[in-house]
Formats: C-alpha cells, structure tokens, sequence
C-alpha cells in the first residue's frame, strides 16, 4: 500500500475506519471544524521507548482534552502493571476516591514514600474508623 502524504478534506467523517464505515467506527477523524487548526499526532518509537499521543497546532500552546462519552468513565493502565505518573501540577476538580489496601496508600513528601511529610496506611485487614478533617 502507497503511504498517503496529505489528506484534505472538511467531512465530519474525513477517515471513519470499522466494520460499518462512517456508523459506529473503530477510528473516526472529524475534520468539518471551521478553521481548524489543531489536532492530535501519534509519534511512533524504538521498542520499549512509549509511543507518543500530542496536541498538534499553530499555536504555541495547546491543550489535549481526552472525552469519555456521557456517564463514561475515563480508565487508565486497566490492562499493564505499571505506574501512572503526573510529571507536573495535578489539579483536580471535584471528588477524588482512592482504594488501596497499601501501607503507602497516600504519600507527600519531597521524597515519595521515603520520609514522607504526610503518609497515610490502609494495610489494616479490616478498617472501621478512620479521621474526617472538615474545613
């Protein structure tokens, strides 16, 4: 198959890709936005080097806004092992809930879960009671 260069196009199902085309696609490329000018590009990479998903645009910057569909939730690592991390600011808007039944459940500290400034341990069997700080 000849690699394809370029792609112009302002249909709404400008790539639809699945069993039933355009209806229910596995993959969906939307391009009828009136001027649009950012999108998202996939950066391959040498084995065990992580594939790469980022925001494409004449701008300088750009957000990557990742959209379950209505009550959908929106899961990450379901199927590997290994952990999730944030490498800048977290900010988080509305509830968070953790589960955990580790001795590190919840760390802060400069240093992780060594010497911790703050730690709290859910490895108790059975836990009952806890401490609910109200501000």
């Amino acid at each position: 198959m000849a690699a394809v260069s370029a792609l112009t196009t302002t249909s709404a199902n400008a790539i639809a890709i699945g069993r039933n085309g355009a209806t229910n696609p596995v993959i969906k490329v939307n391009a009828a936005t009136s001027g649009a000018e950012t999108g998202v590009e996939i950066v391959g990479a040498a084995a065990a080097s992580g594939a790469v998903l980022k925001a494409i645009s004449s701008g300088t910057n750009e957000a990557l806004l990742i959209d379950a569909k209505g009550s959908g939730t929106i899961d990450l690592n379901t199927t590997g092992t290994g952990a999730i991390n944030a490498k800048r600011a977290l900010n988080v808007t509305g509830a968070v809930t953790g589960t955990s039944t580790s001795a590190s459940a919840l760390t802060v500290g400069a240093n992780g879960a060594t010497n911790p400034v703050l730690q709290i341990d859910a490895n108790t069997a059975s836990v009952a009671t806890g401490i609910k700080i109200t501000g």
